[in-house]
């Protein structure tokens, strides 16, 4: 078997002189976990804070979603917040 280009590693492993310990010597690879948004993406509110003052809207929507107040002055850019 040696002439074949096996190691010694391997005929003692074929031989039965060496045993599987059943275990895995590679790292077990584990999936991450996906992020948790129940509460914070999926509710939603109709309060639009802008720089200077909020107001409500009349369509809601999650957190973050671009609105606009109506003052009159005209309009003011911001975003959803949560209640």
């Amino acid at each position: 078997m040696l002439d074949s280009g096996t190691s010694l590693y391997e005929i003692d492993k074929i031989c039965g002189e060496i045993k599987e310990t059943g275990k895995n010597t590679e790292p077990e690879l584990t999936r991450p976990k996906r992020p948790d948004t129940h509460g914070r993406l999926q509710e939603s509110s109709n309060i639009c804070q802008t720089e200077y003052l909020w107001c409500e809207v009349s369509q809601s929507g999650p957190p973050g979603t671009p609105c606009q107040c109506n003052t009159r002055y005209g309009l003011l850019f911001g975003v959803i917040i949560r209640k």
